[in-house]
């Protein structure tokens, strides 16, 4: 599959704490018309696939939306998978209630497997060969690609009223955030190592219907008809402007860009990490409910919505809240801060990295350890106990590169 080149355009910077003015992207419809949208991947190779309430689907000519359905489901409810989960550039699984199915071809030939009564909801893979999903008795955790399932409970970090998990959210490294619905909804709990040990981060008291992380302090939960943010690792969380009223269903994070899904209210965007939001995407998605959310390597946007899958259009530009869409940059939080301060430091391109704390005058007052490589998201402790309050600047260098960011110590 090919896809048009896309110019993207920067925003206003979000140190400034402005709403980018940006011109609507344009979504033009990209097959399965009338079609309940499951799940949109896109495998290695290029290959779309895509699950429906009819059947699985690979895309065959992209120019005119094409689509083949290779697999044919009898029972649109129980009997249809939920998920489709890329292996490599040909191996695809499905998973739906009490099996699996296994395709080496990219969907041309399956394979079905019983899982033994499990109902996996949700599944994602957050390291090699292993897997996290979600059903109606609470986690489970795959190291073999999903043939075996262990049930993760109290051993892990889970409260035994952890059942009914509806979402799981990707981060970095390992990194997961997942929640649950139902009469004990509202509760999230984070892991860092691939599903071993997990950690709660939110009693919301009501059923969360997504979640996704930022980056591994920084996470959105969309919590009955609200969205709660936390810049701390769930130690605090607090409401977002301008999705009160909304059920969401679904996040994409770009970078410092973050799309939000909604139950029949189409499709928004925050160029700010979901401080701010605004309606996106025309008319075409309005008023539609949004299934899936994903990206393509040339950063295009695909949609999956209870009515079929749209694109962005190939002469549009997605916006991106930084000109490099976020190639490499840090981020202080909490700020303004007291004593204990986390630095992250993003960069796609491992390298040695140097954090510096500056004063306003330009003297450095602390210098952190340096890191031999730094890649994805690497989290710095400074403790600022013995430091004056004031402003402060952290200077981050990396492959020949600086970013900074200010500190605000009270």
């Amino acid at each position: 599959m090919k896809f048009f080149p896309l110019i993207l355009c920067a925003a206003i910077a979000s140190v400034f704490g402005i709403t980018p003015s940006v011109a609507q992207t344009t979504f033009v419809p990209f097959g399965l018309e009338g079609r309940n949208v499951r799940d949109v991947v896109i495998m290695r190779s290029g290959t779309v696939l895509a699950l429906a309430d009819t059947g699985f689907y690979r895309l065959e000519a992209d120019a005119h939306s094409i689509w083949v359905r290779t697999r044919k489901y009898a029972d649109p409810y129980g009997g249809t998978p939920e998920n489709i989960i890329p292996i490599s550039d040909s191996d695809v699984r499905t998973f739906a209630y009490d099996f699996m199915e296994v395709s080496s071809d990219t969907g041309s030939t399956w394979v079905h497997r019983s899982l033994g009564g499990k109902s996996l909801r949700t599944v994602v893979v957050v390291g090699d060969s292993v897997l996290i999903a979600g059903d109606g008795n609470g986690l489970l955790r795959s190291t073999d690609l999903g043939t075996t399932w262990k049930s993760l409970g109290t051993s892990n970090g889970l409260s035994s009223d952890f059942f009914d998990i509806g979402t799981i959210g990707l981060g970095s490294k390992g990194r997961a955030i997942a929640a649950n619905q139902g009469i004990t909804g509202g509760l999230a709990y984070t892991t860092a190592d691939t599903g071993k040990h997990w950690n709660r981060v939110l009693s919301a008291g009501t059923d969360i219907g997504a979640v996704c992380m930022i980056n591994p302090i920084t996470f959105l939960a969309a919590v009955g008809t609200s969205v709660k943010r936390t810049t701390n690792g769930g130690g605090s969380w607090s409401a977002v402007g301008n999705l009160d009223g909304l059920r969401c269903s679904a996040f994409l994070v770009m970078g410092d860009t973050v799309y939000a899904g909604t139950v029949g209210n189409g499709l928004w965007a925050s160029f700010d990490r979901g401080i701010s939001w605004i309606a996106w995407g025309g008319p075409s998605l309005s008023k539609r409910t949004i299934t899936r959310i994903i990206s393509t390597a040339d950063a295009h946007v695909i949609v999956g919505t209870d009515s079929g899958l749209f694109m962005t259009a190939p002469e549009d530009a997605i916006v991106s809240s930084t000109s490099n869409s976020r190639a490499f940059s840090c981020s202080v939080y909490p700020n303004p801060a007291h004593s204990q301060v986390r630095i992250v430091v993003h960069s796609p391109t491992p390298g040695p990295a140097q954090v510096k704390i500056v004063d306003t005058r330009g003297v450095v007052v602390t210098i952190l350890p340096d890191i031999r490589s730094v890649s994805d998201d690497h989290i710095y402790e400074w403790n600022a106990e013995k430091i004056a309050a004031g402003t402060y600047y952290c200077v981050v260098t990396c492959n020949g590169q600086m970013t900074t960011s200010t500190i605000l110590l009270q």
